[in-house]
């Protein structure tokens, strides 16, 4: 939320300089983001000028000659190409020799044979800005040949605040005026509004009917005639644009204006489009087609708002208006809508339609149910000053069942026990009256209702420490908590973090929720967990696999170009429903690693070598060695996702993943320009239960270890890792090691068969081996790999 401190000065006097405002605010809840101030530092040589004549360029249909006085002795030709430009107007000249914001130096030029003197500049050309379809036109009162630096002497700084979704009384200026107050010792008052009403009244011109209450429990509505719609006056375009809106006309950003002082959103329909005198508020029909403001046309369910007419639908209400009753250069009398819609209707449907707005924002977070008449007063205000309007008199004001400040006790005993220090009832009282709080009776407070997060007595003391502030709580040692005894499990996740950052690779971070779609079509047992009421369409489900998340982070880093080599890991969860139980979750603890792109860095010594299946089964077996596995096998495997170079990790007899190359069908449909990716995902909690904390010292060896070689002729099928995993089970005296060394397909073997070669370790830490002992050893190895495999020693 952008507050601009102009603005807010307008409401309150403020006696802090910028950075004690910005310490206060976030000290007390309102985390201050950035501070930004909008007056510019340019070059000397920009300054204000008059443009005394424009005539047509000669020879350009889009370009002028303009005459321009900028103070100097002698008056300046310059050729402008904005189609605004005209005579008698007061403009930002930069003038030769100047250089702007982006580096433009302005030197004395011809522009299609036209001699030109300097630049007249738009906003966004001196960066104050993103406007840029005109140059920027100054105040006439200002000053020919002024400094523009000086032009801008009430320049606004604007503060950018956190809003966490339970504060939506501070998404309006005077909600942040009110806290301000409030740490000042002060109470804030609201202003008042005052504006001319003509003979005609509101009630007789307009009906409202509210058949769906539950959806909006108030709606209020006022005319207001004699509109002349046009461009805004400078100071309420500012203002707009300080807090980050476009100013579109004088009668929409009235509305944007009283939604951002105010903090309750309004609409303004052209009244001449509002059919049978009356508004209707509705439930949508299910698949009801409606066109909104932004030209889009949108299908409904059977629970959205909806703000009709006597003929039609006119709104989505709380989210956005119609193209049939929008604003326009014809427009000249305008009936304003101040409503009051239920949070969950419209978070609802702003999330079912993919549709967000700056009102949506502040309705699905709850606004003041009783700031309706009061938004209406300052739109009719503005609107008679701004847009010569004449308000009708009174309002329709449809309110059945008017929502009550709620009663919330609080006991003076109670703040001293949760704050642990003693804060007096009358500074308790003064500090609660000041947010608006007030005192009902001696420990029972009323909550005004744009405060819908205060709710138990909890909540009252926490604004009393918010104001009171949070350095005045002392610290103090209450408890101790012993974590010594706490299961290895969080000291395995560290260390397994340590050792893949140590390895190269880089954590990453992924939503545990994605799409129906990808959910489903990743899930490996039952079907995907669906949200009841989600953010919006990409989170609608809770994930079943951790690689789409991967392969939109390779996405997004090829297509950033971070980099040329990825190593990316996470740690995280899945989820399936419970085989037993429909309605309930399981959680899954993953792991996966990716490889893409080069191996190492690329330099004058090094040649580009890219990643390749190896080196994702070489990564694997480290892991899973740190992890103290004893026995690891890898069996020929098969994922949809993955090519045909997949592998079944096997440790300690159980499947503990998959490496495998991700394939290019894959790769395509997740627009990953990568031609190799490579993943190992695996079962966390079966490597958590493994790992052992307890390091043991190990001496280096003091005698010689053997090596012996073999070579076995074996069936196609026959996989090496069944036969190292046979031979570490059969606990061979002196064999510590087992190595593939080499792998033959070929004449002179029959088609059917494969030569194996495996280099043995033999040694022990008591004493050199003998030959005889090598070569029981090896006889032993032989003999089992005969009897279990059929193996031939290869000659």
């Amino acid at each position: 939320m952008k507050i601009s401190l102009n603005w807010l000065k307008s409401l309150i006097e403020i006696p802090f300089d910028i950075d004690t405002l910005v310490q206060k605010l976030t000290f007390s809840g309102l985390e201050v983001e950035s501070v930004e101030t909008q007056k510019p530092q340019l070059s000397e040589k920009v300054v204000v000028g008059y443009v005394t004549d424009r005539i047509q360029h000669p020879n350009a249909d889009k370009l002028s000659v303009c005459q321009v006085d900028v103070g100097g002795e002698e008056v300046l030709q310059i050729v402008c190409g904005a189609p605004n430009v005209a005579k008698g107007q007061k403009v930002a000249v930069a003038t030769v020799g100047s250089v702007l914001p982006n580096g433009l130096k302005i030197k004395k030029s011809k522009l299609r044979g036209e001699l030109s003197q300097g630049m007249i500049c738009s906003a966004s050309e001196l960066e104050i800005s993103e406007e840029s379809d005109g140059i920027l036109v100054l105040n006439e009162e200002t000053e020919i040949g002024t400094l523009f630096n000086d032009y801008f002497k009430d320049a606004d700084t604007i503060v950018e605040i956190a809003v966490t979704p339970n504060r939506p009384d501070v998404l309006g200026h005077i909600g942040v005026a009110r806290d301000i107050a409030t740490l000042e010792g002060k109470k804030f008052v609201k202003p008042t509004h005052t504006f001319t009403e003509i003979g005609k009244n509101t009630a007789d011109e307009i009906e409202v009917e509210i058949e769906f209450p539950e959806g909006c429990p108030r709606y209020s509505a006022k005319i207001v005639e004699g509109i002349k719609v046009g461009k805004s006056p400078e100071w309420l375009a500012n203002r707009l644009e300080a807090a980050g809106i476009r100013s579109i006309n004088n009668v929409v950003d009235v509305s944007n204006y009283v939604m951002l002082e105010v903090g309750h959103p309004m609409h303004a329909f052209d009244y001449s489009e509002v059919k049978g005198k009356k508004i209707v508020v509705k439930s949508s029909v299910q698949g009801e087609k409606f066109t909104t403001l932004d030209d889009v046309e949108r299908e409904l369910d059977g629970q959205t708002v909806m703000i009709c007419d006597g003929e039609r639908s006119v709104a989505i209400g709380g989210i956005m208006g119609g193209q049939n009753s929008e604003i326009n250069d014809t427009t000249t009398k305008v009936l304003l809508e101040a409503a009051y819609f239920t949070p969950s209707y419209v978070r609802k449907s702003s999330v079912n339609l993919g549709l967000k707005s700056d009102a949506s924002y502040r309705f699905e977070r709850g606004t003041d149910p009783n700031a309706t008449i009061y938004a209406l007063e300052l739109a009719a205000k503005l609107l008679e000053e701004v847009a010569g309007g004449k308000a009708y008199k009174g309002y329709v004001d449809n309110y059945p069942n008017p929502i009550e400040p709620k009663e919330v006790k609080l006991r003076e005993a109670r703040v001293e026990k949760i704050l642990g220090i003693a804060v007096s009832q009358d500074q308790i009282d003064t500090t609660l009256d000041n947010l608006g709080i007030t005192k009902k009776s001696e420990g029972t407070y009323l909550v005004p209702t744009y405060r819908p997060d205060i709710e138990r007595e909890i909540d009252l003391i926490e604004e009393v420490v918010r104001i009171i502030g949070y350095d005045s709580v002392p610290l103090k040692k209450t408890a101790e908590l012993d974590f010594h005894s706490a299961k290895s499990q969080v000291n395995y996740r560290n260390e397994l973090r340590r050792f893949m950052t140590g390895l190269g690779c880089h954590e990453t971070l992924t939503n545990t929720m994605t799409t129906t779609e990808l959910a489903g079509k990743f899930s490996e047992k039952n079907e995907p967990i669906i949200l009841a009421n989600p953010l919006s369409r990409d989170y609608a489900a809770l994930r079943t696999s951790m690689l789409p998340a991967f392969l939109e982070v390779l996405r997004e880093n090829l297509n950033k170009k971070s980099g040329t080599s990825f190593r990316f890991f996470e740690i995280g969860d899945i989820f399936y429903r419970d085989e037993n139980v429909y309605n309930k979750a399981k959680e899954i603890k993953k792991a996966i690693l990716l490889l893409s792109g080069d191996r190492n860095e690329v330099s004058t010594f090094v040649k580009q070598e890219n990643f390749d299946f190896y080196d994702i089964k070489g990564y694997a077996e480290s892991i899973l060695e740190f992890t103290r596995f004893k026995r690891i096998t890898f069996k020929v495997g098969q994922r949809p996702y993955f090519t045909e170079n997949c592998l079944e990790v096997v440790g300690n007899g159980k499947t503990i993943g998959f490496v495998g190359e991700v394939s290019p069908k894959i790769l395509k449909e997740f627009d990953v320009s990568a031609k190799n990716v490579f993943v190992f995902e695996f079962a966390f909690d079966l490597c958590e239960k493994t790992y052992q904390i307890v390091s043991k010292f190990s001496h280096l060896n003091k005698h010689p270890f053997v090596e012996r070689d073999f070579a076995f002729v074996l069936d196609k099928t026959t996989e090496a890792g069944e036969i190292v995993e046979k031979l570490n089970r059969s606990k061979i005296k002196n064999l510590t090691s087992i190595k593939i060394s080499d792998l033959y397909e070929g004449k002179p073997l029959a088609e059917n068969k494969k030569s194996i070669a495996f280099s043995f370790r033999f040694e022990s830490f008591e004493r050199t081996l003998t030959d005889k002992e090598v070569n029981e050893a090896m006889d032993k190895i032989l003999k089992i790999s005969e009897q279990t495999f059929g193996a031939e020693l290869r000659k």
